[in-house]
């Protein structure tokens, strides 16, 4: 039974972690195009104004990705036994 239970904890981690792996790439697109965005601007190729609106939204987009990812961790951490159990 225990291990039938170990087993289940195996698959049940699989999506959880391909879930990070698609975030985290997601989070390092999003810093790789703030980055193309400062750098153009950095070499006047674009003005302040052209630079705010991008970047806003790259940001709101990389949060969404951020809160996703603490979620999915956090669902990975319930699908794990505790190690410890506390008394009180």
């Amino acid at each position: 039974m225990a291990r039938e239970l170990g087993q289940r904890q195996e698959v049940d981690k699989e999506p959880l972690e391909q879930e990070l792996k698609h975030v985290d790439k997601e989070l390092a697109d999003l810093k790789r195009k703030k980055k193309k965005y400062f750098v153009l601007y950095e070499n006047d190729e674009l003005k302040a104004d052209d630079l705010t609106i991008p970047v806003r939204e790259l940001s709101e987009t990389e949060q969404r990705f951020l809160c996703g990812k603490q979620n999915s961790r956090a669902s990975c951490i319930l699908v794990m036994q505790p190690r410890y159990r506390l008394r009180y």
